[in-house]
């Protein structure tokens, strides 16, 4: 019996000991509040960026994709070209030297022929030897012109021509006529 009596007095003590520390470790896991902090972080936009990935994805595979299965397509229907020989009297043309379906196709209808080409800058060289040499001719009249002036220039319109010139066409009885109402 003295045993228990011993207990008696130390049971309650532990028992409080016990609960306090329960307590604590209650207390420890108490959330944190950061009230009043700065919750949104400035930074640099990204719309530019992933409207840039966007884009560049949608024409992408808006372009890429079909282009491939056009290209597939050539190429299972039609394949690459053979070279044989060709039939008497027959002349070949341009696009169809070309290997690939596709290429032969661009060279048809896309791309103009190199002898076009060619001609479209003969024309231009043409045109521009002929201005150089006018350029040439104008500079050499106007220094034949300041050597002498009293020849007549390019620029020299005659006077008395556009009078008569008026005169046949009105006719001269007209201009009498028209003379004598003015009066």
């Amino acid at each position: 019996m003295p045993i228990l009596s011993n207990l008696r007095t130390t049971a309650p003590a532990g028992a409080r000991l016990a609960q306090a520390l329960v307590r604590v470790k209650q207390t420890v896991n108490v959330s944190v509040r950061n009230m009043g902090g700065h919750k949104m972080v400035k930074r640099p936009s990204e719309f530019q960026k992933y409207q840039l990935k966007d884009d560049l994805y949608y024409f992408l595979g808006l372009g890429i994709i079909p282009a491939g299965l056009f290209i597939t397509y050539l190429n299972v229907t039609q394949g690459p070209a053979q070279l044989v020989d060709t039939p008497e009297g027959y002349v070949p043309e341009p696009h169809e030297y070309h290997r690939l379906p596709l290429t032969r196709l661009l060279a048809k209808y896309g791309v103009e022929p190199i002898e076009k080409k060619h001609e479209r800058t003969l024309y231009y060289l043409h045109k521009a030897d002929e201005k150089r040499k006018s350029t040439i001719l104008q500079m050499e009249v106007r220094c034949l012109q300041k050597e002498k002036p009293e020849n007549k220039g390019w620029y020299y319109v005659p006077t008395q021509g556009q009078f008569k010139e008026r005169e046949d066409m009105y006719g001269s009885q007209e201009m009498v006529k028209a003379r004598e109402l003015g009066k």
